[in-house]
């Protein structure tokens, strides 16, 4: 049940027990029903029950609603519905590009942090990215070596971020 808009789903428990034993105890009776309360809005909760009962769910439309199931997932310890998540971040990674290369970094997903990086171009805070305008906040995002790796193929003249994504390794 999405606590903020008072929306009910059905679903099998057996379904929730399977990926997180916190949803499982999160469970009250409510009327005869057993209930999940979750503070995350429909749409969140609509697309995480798509990965669990989706043989091939459909992909995020948004990074917002990609971002909050991805803090469901964590806030339930579901890491295999984050898991697949993550794996669907292709179709928002030109919505926040810096965002997902900060997650990626932190999971060590290449893949996902190089295709962020060719589309950073279209970030309007990090397009132009230096050690001047990198706030502190922002650097300690990523992990440590993957914002190094990025640093050292960077040029602070060009900002050719296809060139970057190519040349991109996190530093060890």
């Amino acid at each position: 049940m999405s606590k903020r808009d008072k929306k009910l789903w059905k679903y099998k428990s057996y379904m929730l027990q399977s990926v997180s034993n916190i949803l499982n105890t999160a469970t009250v009776s409510y009327k005869g029903y057993q209930i999940t309360p979750l503070n995350y809005g429909e749409e969140v909760i609509a697309f995480f029950l798509e990965q669990l009962y989706n043989a091939e769910p459909e992909p995020p439309k948004t990074w917002a609603v990609a971002k909050h199931a991805l803090n469901l997932c964590r806030d339930y310890r579901s890491g295999i519905i984050e898991e697949l998540i993550r794996g669907q971040l292709d179709s928002v990674v030109d919505q926040a590009p810096w965002e997902i290369f900060c997650l990626a970094s932190l999971h060590d997903d290449m893949r996902l942090a190089k295709k962020s990086l060719r589309v950073m171009h279209k970030d309007r805070q990090f397009r132009i990215m230096s050690l001047n305008n990198l706030r502190l906040e922002e650097a300690a995002k990523p992990s440590l070596s993957y914002l190094l790796g990025l640093l050292k193929v960077m040029d602070p003249s060009n900002h050719d971020w296809r060139r970057i994504a190519q040349d991109f390794a996190p530093l060890l």
